[in-house]
């Protein structure tokens, strides 16, 4: 009897220190399963992620696919639209011109009754130059070409106009504000009648006056003026800044500085 007990007492120390053996196994199991379930986890959530990267980046090319078709497409109409203008400008200028030629053409016909209407004009610093022709061999004569230019001692300013800068001169001898007829291309005309029919340059010889036109100029410090000027035929490129621009404005010209404000 004492042999069965110390036996069963073994068997149950046996089966006693096998129990914590299992629970070991059981416990590194469970701590396997749950790290794959993270590593699961993990793998999902790395995948959304590059999803949603994917797809916000899809989102910004699009968008910007998008929006430089509309800045292709602004441009285009801006181009557009700046080519009927310029468009426009030359189709009035020519009419302007048009009807110039036909007051010629009357005034030389002695229309109305034979009599020359009498009509104002305005007084201009604009000279005769002449320009050298161009020599075609040695031998032959060289032709000089005249036009009409404003005088080299007028202050000369620097404007923007279209992108473009041009030189434009302060006539304070001038009554009102003269420009040439390549001017026209770069305004807009006014329907207005001009203050004078002609212009009066330096020795009286007399530039018919095509119509008013304004102009919009930038100066050098980014200001944006508008000017209007009675475009006069005979001269071409000159712009001069007459009294009537200097009067509205309250200008002061000081020739020491060469400068004027207003």
């Amino acid at each position: 009897m004492a042999m069965q007990a110390v036996n069963a007492d073994d068997e149950c120390v046996v089966t006693d220190a096998e129990l914590p053996t299992r629970d070991a196994g059981s416990s590194s199991g469970g701590d396997d399963a749950r790290s794959g379930v993270e590593r699961v986890s993990d793998d999902i959530e790395q995948t959304r992620l590059a999803r949603r990267k994917a797809a916000k980046t899809l989102r910004v090319k699009a968008l910007l696919v998008k929006r430089r078709r509309a800045e292709r497409g602004t441009d285009e109409v801006w181009h557009l639209a700046e080519v009927a203008m310029k468009e426009a400008r030359r189709r009035v200028a020519a009419e302007a011109v048009a009807e110039l030629d036909a007051k010629r053409q009357n005034r030389r016909h002695g229309e109305d009754g034979g009599g020359v209407r009498q009509a104002g004009a305005a007084r201009v610093s604009l000279v005769k130059h002449q320009r050298g022709g161009d020599q075609v061999s040695r031998g032959a004569e060289r032709t000089d070409v005249e036009y009409m230019g404003a005088d080299d001692s007028l202050p000369t300013a620097s404007m923007e106009v279209n992108g473009v800068q041009r030189r434009v001169k302060l006539d304070s001898c001038a009554r009102y504000t003269i420009a040439g007829t390549d001017w026209m291309a770069h305004g807009d005309k006014v329907h207005v009648t001009a203050p004078v029919d002609y212009g009066e340059g330096i020795g009286g010889f007399l530039l018919d006056v095509v119509g008013v036109w304004r102009f919009k100029l930038r100066t050098v410090f980014n200001e944006c003026i508008e000017v209007e000027a009675s475009v006069v035929s005979g001269c071409s490129d000159e712009f001069l800044l007459g009294v009537d621009f200097m009067r509205a404005r309250g200008d002061i010209m000081n020739f020491n500085r060469n400068e004027m404000r207003y």
